[in-house]
């Protein structure tokens, strides 16, 4: 059984999960959400990896989901980075190279790291 700590947040996280990063979202939703469910793991915290660009990973972290298991009960914390997510959410930002950015700083970075 899995439940979701802070829903609404959670929801806006998956949804620019969705726009920015489908291949992402669809392993979320057809890999991870499954193993989750399936998996016996004792009480403690984890998280899962999801794959993405290495030059996004470079700049802003690695995107991994959180996740708390109870009593053989996940629950859900939030994704990582979120603040990278929330932005995502929120408003519609420019891409270079298929890399979302916030300011001329991420700009900076991204132009170094593709070139």
């Amino acid at each position: 059984m899995i439940k979701i700590l802070n829903e609404i947040e959670f929801l806006k996280q998956t949804r620019a999960l969705k726009k920015y990063f489908m291949k992402a979202y669809k392993q979320f939703i057809f890999e991870v959400i499954p193993e989750i469910k399936k998996q016996t793991k004792r009480d403690g915290y984890y998280y899962t990896t999801l794959d993405i660009d290495d030059v996004f990973n470079k700049i802003y972290g690695e995107l991994r989901i959180n996740y708390i298991v109870k009593n053989g009960i996940a629950y859900i914390e939030n994704f990582e980075p979120q603040k990278m997510l929330l932005d995502m959410y929120f408003g519609l930002l420019p891409t270079y190279k298929g890399i979302p950015y916030r300011n001329q700083r991420d700009l900076f970075k991204i132009k170094i790291l593709k070139g």
